[in-house]
């Protein structure tokens, strides 16, 4: 199995389908749905939020250029203790690796901030990104996120609060205070 990148480039998008049915020797019909996964992954993941249970039309893709903005700015928040005052920002950690789902749901309702209602849902690891309320997120947060998987960035629109949730299990909220 190989990975196909999109490029934007439609050519290049139907010579890598015509390339993947060769490579499995048939020419059968490939589901577009698949497809778009496999060219697009932020697309794909941000489709694919949409669709559970819940959570139909109540959350938007972001685009990649939008993402990679966000990713910078957050990036500037987590350094935060080398460019700014330490008194300017609350910042709290915490291993949430002992706790049930709804131990960590009550811990995530706790810690948001009443400024941002909705906000963005970020995965760095593909620069994939979608808007959504805080309560639903907080509401379906297993789904978005496994322990033992990918970080997750969860920002407020306007990057003065960020939720930070890490592979180790590990949870950091900074605030802009």
């Amino acid at each position: 199995m190989f990975r196909i990148t999109d490029t934007g480039d439609p050519d290049a998008r139907a010579g890598a389908l015509e390339q993947d049915r060769a490579s499995r020797g048939r020419d059968e019909a490939i589901d577009p749905r698949a497809v778009e996964s496999i060219l697009s992954p932020s697309k794909g993941w941000s489709l694919a939020a949409n669709r559970l249970p819940g959570l139909q039309s109540r959350c938007l893709p972001l685009p990649v250029e939008y993402v990679d903005f966000a990713l910078r700015r957050i990036e500037l928040v987590q350094n935060v203790d080398k460019l700014f005052k330490a008194g300017d920002w609350n910042v709290e950690s915490c291993d949430v690796s002992s706790m049930t789902v709804a131990e960590t749901r009550a811990l995530l309702d706790a810690r948001g901030s009443p400024k941002h209602h909705c906000v963005a849902v970020l995965r760095p690891i593909d620069s994939a990104g979608l808007s959504i309320r805080y309560a639903d997120f907080v509401q379906h947060y297993e789904r978005f996120w496994w322990p033992w998987g990918d970080d997750l960035l969860i920002a407020g629109l306007d990057f003065t609060w960020l939720l930070e949730m890490n592979h180790e299990e590990l949870l950091t909220f900074r605030e802009l205070r």
